[in-house]
């Protein structure tokens, strides 16, 4: 029986086992959702907008996100130190959130 993908030294490779689950650890997300479509393993926990967006591009009509997102993260945004769009980039984030922009495009794209 196939078991279920997850990045090495991750929530899910530490908390999987312990529901009596086998997990497979792979340290690339391409492969783990590869495999997804390969039928060698039954399900990957990851990133919600991540795997949102794998299943709404790649893997589209071949997997679909099913449950509860289990632990919503804020993300942020990371650039070099020299870069110039930090300037631009730094306010961007609250401002969308703010104007409700962010909300819009969540809901028109959901992956």
């Amino acid at each position: 029986m196939p078991g279920v993908a997850a990045l090495p030294a991750s929530t899910s490779a530490e908390c999987l086992p312990v529901h009596a689950l086998q997990v497979q650890q792979s340290a690339k997300a391409a492969r783990m959702f590869k495999a997804t479509l390969g039928g060698e393993i039954e399900a990957v926990p990851f990133s919600a907008p991540t795997w949102l967006h794998f299943a709404s591009h790649a893997g589209s009509g071949q997997v679909k996100s099913v449950g509860p997102e289990l632990h919503k993260t804020e993300l942020a945004f990371a650039a070099p130190i020299d870069s110039s769009s930090r300037r631009e980039i730094d306010p961007a984030p609250l401002t969308m959130r703010e104007d409700g922009s962010c909300a819009q495009i969540c809901h028109k794209c959901p992956g």
